[in-house]
């Protein structure tokens, strides 16, 4: 699944995550953070990891 939102995020196409795995949304171009169902926070991250989510989250030696 995280290779596809990958790809899909190559083809400049926006995607939305809702995630508690840090790992996952440092991955991200921008967080919200949300608390008992309110925003309550927002980052924009430069040079996020790229073009390794699967090897971030454990599963590259998964075979596709």
């Amino acid at each position: 699944m995280l290779r596809l939102l990958e790809d899909l995020h190559a083809a400049s196409l926006t995607i939305v995550v809702v995630t508690h795995d840090e790992r996952i949304a440092a991955t991200a171009d921008r967080l919200i953070s949300m608390r008992d169902g309110a925003f309550i926070d927002e980052t924009r991250l430069v040079g996020g990891t790229r073009g390794n989510l699967a090897g971030l989250a454990g599963l590259a030696g998964l075979a596709s």
